[in-house]
């Protein structure tokens, strides 16, 4: 299925005549049905563990396999920090592509949060001065976004040395306008706040922590989780689940779900003494959580890509209705 994606997609920027396409993998790298392309720019914003039966059990094993989209003379931004980072830096080398990382050739000056997003001053070294510093505004919520948006400004400025049509305002422009579902995406339902986000492996979750934290650090997190049986499910639900905050466990629509009991069992394991029960549906779910939720809490839907389609469809009634 990805690979016929792929194809179309290719076909489709083509016959549009695209100026540029962002190409994003499905998973690694060096294997991925994406890799056929020879790109201006190649970007990997970092690294954890992931897939990790497809791809190897360690950081410097999972970096190698996405080093694979390094090309010889081709630069490279990434963000990736310690043994991956050496990893990544070894490949450039022995393919002579100049390497930008985070932290040395682009960095953030300084961050202020807002609602629905944040204010970002980006830092790059050894630019011409216009292009020095730019200040930012990102649609997305958390630390962690502001690193990605710091990546993407690093990997066009490569462009704007190379292509005269891009400029600073596309930049600004492009990333104000950005929009990416499932990710910290903030809805209300009957006055309710309900955050989707996509947050389905350690790292994820780790960024979905360190976003509530800032975001609704005193608010109890009503959960509509479900995860698949490839995932470190009960690591991430010992990072974002707490002691009296609420779980309403549903089955992904997939084969690969785990199921709503295995998911109590689980927080159950953990000791956690968070309150769970199975549900239905994602809908059923949404339901309950919304309809018990009040000023104090969110409700938080993640642990798997799979069940946001089904929560956005059912968080558009819901407007729809009001």
């Amino acid at each position: 299925e990805f690979e016929l994606l792929t194809a179309i997609a290719f076909w489709y920027f083509r016959e549009n005549k695209a100026d540029y396409a962002v190409m994003e993998v499905g998973m690694g790298g060096r294997f991925d049905a994406t890799n056929v392309v020879m790109p201006v720019v190649s970007v990997i914003t970092n690294v954890a563990m992931d897939h990790m039966q497809y791809l190897g059990n360690t950081l410097q094993e999972i970096a190698r396999e996405k080093a694979g989209i390094i090309k010889k003379g081709i630069p490279v931004v990434t963000a990736a920090q310690h043994v991956a980072l050496k990893e990544l830096k070894k490949d450039a080398h022995n393919k002579k592509a100049r390497i930008y990382f985070y932290g040395r050739d682009f960095e953030i000056d300084t961050r202020n949060k807002w609602e629905q997003g944040q204010v970002v001053v980006v830092k790059r070294k050894g630019m011409p001065k216009e292009l020095e510093k730019s200040m930012l505004f990102v649609p997305f919520i958390g630390a962690h976004q502001a690193v990605n948006a710091a990546v993407a400004a690093m990997a066009l400025t490569i462009l704007m040395k190379e292509d005269g049509r891009i400029n600073e305002n596309d930049l600004r422009e492009g990333l104000a306008r950005a929009r990416w579902q499932g990710r910290f995406e903030i809805h209300h339902a009957g006055g309710k706040t309900v955050v989707l986000d996509g947050a389905h492996n350690e790292a994820g979750a780790e960024a979905l922590q360190e976003a509530l934290q800032e975001q609704y650090p005193d608010k109890r997190r009503i959960f509509v989780f479900s995860s698949l049986q490839d995932k470190t499910t009960e690591t991430i639900i010992q990072m974002l689940v707490r002691k009296g905050d609420k779980v309403y466990a549903c089955a992904a629509p997939t084969p690969r779900t785990r199921t709503p009991e295995e998911i109590c069992e689980m927080i159950d394991r953990q000791k956690i003494r968070a309150e769970h029960k199975i549900a239905g549906s994602v809908a059923d779910a949404l339901e309950k959580a919304v309809k018990e939720a009040d000023e104090n809490d969110i409700v938080l839907v993640c642990g798997s890509l799979y069940i946001l389609g089904d929560a956005i469809r059912w968080l558009r009634k819901q407007e729809l209705a009001e």
